[in-house]
């Protein structure tokens, strides 16, 4: 076996070994919560979306699975909200396609970045941008979006700590 060979087996019994982090994503219900998680957030802007996000508070990455059994799971919770204005996008249609589609990106970026989310508490997001027609509006846009918002949240987070 070369070097290498051993050096990837090394990695994947390592990874093997730890424990898996779950990512339990759930929305934000309830004008209280809306308001509290816009009025305690930082806020991050793209071309087409603004989030508003608050973090957990000394998140220690090396206190997962410290646990008396390593097998047990870790589970965090990912607080999410969704908000469309009206004046800026008038069908209901496009709201609830927008909307839809940012569900499913959250729900594809959860299981690509994984453990880096563990230190987001609750995601406010508002979409600024109204397509001419629903059919025009596509999961790769959205997804695009939602992707450079994270690196965005993550890269700023990882100043503030």
């Amino acid at each position: 076996m070369s070097v290498l060979e051993i050096s990837y087996i090394a990695q994947i019994e390592y990874l093997q070994g730890l424990p898996e982090v779950v990512i339990k994503i759930k929305p934000i219900k309830g004008v209280k919560a809306f308001t509290n998680a816009i009025k305690n957030s930082v806020r991050i802007k793209s071309d087409k979306a603004v989030a508003y996000v608050t973090f957990y508070e000394n998140i220690d990455r090396n206190l997962i699975g410290a646990s008396a059994n390593s097998a047990i799971e870790d589970t965090f919770i990912f607080n999410y909200g969704i908000v469309l204005s009206k004046k800026i996008i008038k069908k209901a249609v496009v709201r609830n396609r927008i909307k839809r589609l940012i569900r499913e990106s959250l729900r594809k970026l959860t299981q690509e970045f994984g453990e880096n989310l563990i230190v987001i508490k609750t995601m406010v997001i508002s979409w600024h941008r109204n397509p001419l027609h629903p059919n025009l509006i596509k999961l790769d846009e959205v997804l695009s979006e939602m992707r450079f918002l994270f690196n965005k949240i993550l890269s700023n987070n990882m100043r503030y700590n």
